[in-house]
């Protein structure tokens, strides 16, 4: 039987810029969910920040060859880094409610208690944790249909159809896709969305490896921008930049905006070595905690502390202040973990 330790310790070295682009994706994740301010910034964020992650993901499965590994060696090592933390930390939020709503606060969470349990341990998803199951499943089907000699075909044919569909349902109904609203196919389309997005980061990091990375740059960078002006006055319709509730617009042109505009962010990621930025590798390298998380406890926490000064300004000039305080709280509560609860991010391993 195959080690599968000694199968996947043969992976190439960790790319240090790739947690700094993980950082900006977070950062920017944090920013698009709690600042209450600044629309245009909000519209430039959404168009990178959640896609960036499943981009990353191909970047690196291409990186590390991991189409070589064993079908099966794979699905568990995927398990274990994404749905095992997912399980461990869906616990943790359901404690997180019992205490802060019920004893702390007095009052009943805005969501009931049995309905988020519901929608987290049905992999669903509560708030952002609908991102993890849905990556898991997305890579497994990358990876399964990867293995063969037309992906390229299989995964823009999937791409040609998702387009058709939403371009047909948007003009006639005003919708974007059929049954939308139903959870399974909902689910479904998130897998199917996101996997598109994980074959193009596979594409992009063989460019990288073959043009030149400076005329990419340009033309992302430009295409990007376009885009966004585009969407800012009115030109384009991509509706809410939302995979979870799949409420996204124009798919193709969804997909042109994102894909450009993380792949500039990652080739701007190659260039930003600066010291003083090391902060931002630490949050990437950790954005799996971060993105469990910054929308319950981290955030509530940083409200509390905020309330204690008893701050007379609007709840749009208080989001400017929860946001640093957040990241903050958040390093402190990576550094806990890595210290003293390394079991919520790794199964514990038997000692030889």
């Amino acid at each position: 039987m195959p080690s599968y330790a000694t199968t996947f310790n043969n992976t190439p070295k960790r790319l240090d810029y790739l947690d700094f682009t993980r950082g900006i994706g977070i950062i920017s994740i944090v920013i698009i969910h709690h600042l209450k301010i600044f629309p245009h910034l909000h519209l430039f964020l959404s168009m990178f920040a959640v896609p960036l992650f499943f981009i990353l993901s191909g970047f690196l499965f291409e990186y590390q060859k991991q189409q070589r590994y064993p079908f099966k060696e794979f699905i568990i090592k995927k398990f274990l880094s994404l749905m095992y933390p997912y399980f461990t930390f869906s616990v943790l939020i359901l404690l997180w409610n019992i205490f802060f709503f019920r004893i702390f606060t007095h009052s009943d969470s805005q969501t009931p208690l049995w309905k988020i349990a519901i929608l987290l341990f049905s992999t669903f998803g509560y708030r952002a944790f609908w991102f993890v199951p849905c990556l898991f499943l997305s890579l497994i089907l990358f990876s399964a249909v990867r293995k063969t000699k037309f992906y390229h075909q299989i995964f823009l044919s999937i791409a040609l159809c998702l387009i058709v569909v939403n371009f047909c349902c948007k003009y006639f109904h005003n919708e974007t896709f059929p049954f939308s609203d139903n959870y399974v196919t909902q689910y479904g389309y998130r897998v199917l969305i996101s996997s598109v997005f994980i074959y193009f980061g596979a594409v992009l990091y063989q460019l990288t490896e073959k043009v030149d990375n400076r005329l990419l740059f340009f033309l992302t960078f430009t295409l990007s921008i376009t885009m966004f002006m585009l969407t800012l006055f009115g030109k384009t319709d991509m509706g809410n930049y939302d995979i979870s509730s799949v409420q996204i617009g124009y798919l193709c042109l969804f997909y042109i905006t994102e894909i450009a505009s993380c792949y500039w962010i990652i080739l701007l990621s190659k260039k930003l070595t600066l010291p003083l930025l090391k902060p931002i590798n630490f949050l990437g390298k950790y954005s799996l905690i971060i993105m469990f998380l910054h929308m319950d406890i981290s955030v509530e926490i940083a409200y509390l502390i905020l309330s204690v000064f008893h701050l007379n300004c609007s709840t749009e000039t208080l989001s400017l202040l929860v946001i640093p305080l957040e990241l903050l709280i958040l390093t402190g509560i990576i550094l806990f973990i890595n210290r003293y609860c390394t079991w919520l991010i790794k199964m514990p391993q038997k000692k030889k």
